[in-house]
């Protein structure tokens, strides 16, 4: 067995990677390409001539805390897709997020108060959500749309910061099924302030809401439209985004510079990242806006104050 180097190496690439051709034919013999970084040395492997690549790669070893095996692997990146394709004024995106099952994006256009939907492979856009004004879908400024499915029917929440709501529409049809909040700013039943997320929990008949003014979350029965779960007063500082990760939330706290991990059975905090004050290193951010819970089970921060993207691990260190 090899012996494991305490290292750690950053990769950086200019976004000049190619793909020539859509597929791989594996019957081609291999090609290698290789860079030279000192002691050890590192390559770039490809498994078919059919893919070409026009690029530079930078090797720098730095140090770190956990071991990295000799060989690695090294994804190249680049840009898919560019929407809009020319320059279109006035678009002003708050947030977008994939439909499930389907390579669909929607987008949260603040300025034009819609929702929309366009397919990536050719920047069409397929669905639109806007409402008349002084009509109930009717917006004012939308900044999430979070799609689920709904005993297998696509549903879109949109959550409207302008109005103090939470809209429900059917993806298909475009018909409103269901609203929360009474449109006026407040913190009694079936009000809000200013929110700034809302997911469906899955097969629980609950919407999770991140009502960002009030600074607390509430978990509401989409039927009754009763809270049956509130958490943050007194805790949190300007919230900005709440996820539902099996049991528990998971809510970037802006106003405290922190990621927060809550349990909803029993309202204890299980996981942090930020230390409460605005900085910049390997534990602290700087007003954060979003956090994602990724399939690996690291966490995707956008650390808006510093400037910075970072995936952070169970353990609270930057992967």
């Amino acid at each position: 067995m090899k012996p494991k180097r305490t290292r750690r190496y950053l990769v950086r690439t200019t976004l000049s990677f190619f793909c020539l051709l859509m597929y791989v034919n594996f019957a081609h013999s291999q090609t290698q390409r290789s860079w030279a970084d000192g002691d050890p040395s590192f390559q770039e492997t490809y498994d078919s001539t059919n893919v070409q690549s026009n690029g530079i790669v930078e090797l720098i070893r730095t140090p770190g805390l956990e071991s990295e095996p000799d060989t690695f692997l090294i994804h190249l990146t680049g840009i898919d897709m560019v929407y809009p394709k020319s320059d279109q004024s006035f678009f002003s995106p708050e947030d977008f997020n994939q439909l499930p099952d389907v390579d669909l994006y929607m987008i949260a256009d603040a300025f034009d108060r819609r929702v929309f939907v366009i397919r990536p492979s050719d920047g069409l856009e397929i669905v639109e959500f806007k409402g008349e004004p002084s009509t109930p879908e009717a917006m004012e400024r939308p900044v999430k749309a979070n799609a689920f499915l709904e005993q297998g029917i696509r549903k879109i929440l949109i959550t409207d910061e302008g109005t103090h709501r939470i809209l429900k529409f059917d993806y298909d049809t475009q018909v409103l099924e269901w609203i929360y909040g009474t449109g006026s700013q407040g913190s009694g039943p079936n009000e809000l302030s200013t929110p700034a997320s809302a997911v469906a929990i899955p097969d629980s008949g609950q919407i999770l809401i991140c009502d960002r003014g009030n600074n607390r979350l509430l978990i509401v029965d989409a039927v009754s439209k009763n809270v049956v779960w509130t958490w943050g007063p007194g805790v949190l500082s300007d919230p900005m985004d709440a996820e539902w990760v099996q049991g528990n939330v998971l809510v970037t706290d802006r106003g405290d510079h922190r990621v927060l991990m809550v349990n909803v059975q029993s309202g204890q905090i299980v996981w942090q990242f930020g230390t409460g004050n605005a900085a910049l290193s390997d534990s602290t951010l700087n007003s954060p806006v979003d956090a994602q819970f990724l399939i690996d089970g690291n966490i995707l921060i956008a650390d808006a104050g510093n400037k910075r993207l970072i995936e952070v691990d169970a353990n609270g260190r930057i992967a």
